[in-house]
């Protein structure tokens, strides 16, 4: 099985992040259906430091075609 690790950074939360594509096992090449994605996205709020103040843990689940689609609206 296929583990990735995709890591965006930035110093200002500008903009939405869209988050979307095929979870693949990498021997069999085959799509992985109902496979279980962890998220963790921390953001910036208002503090007077600029500091992240804010953080999720999210569990994604691809559907039947191993496909997975996540959009976090600017500093959720």
């Amino acid at each position: 099985m296929v583990i990735c690790l995709i890591v965006v950074s930035c110093k200002i939360d500008t903009q939405d992040v869209v988050l979307s594509g095929y979870i693949y096992d990498s021997e069999s090449e085959k799509p992985i259906p109902n496979a279980t994605l962890k998220i963790e996205n921390w953001y910036y709020g208002d503090s007077p430091d600029e500091s992240y103040t804010g953080y999720g843990l999210y569990d994604l689940t691809t559907d039947e075609r191993g496909f997975i689609r996540c959009t976090w609206i600017r500093a959720q």
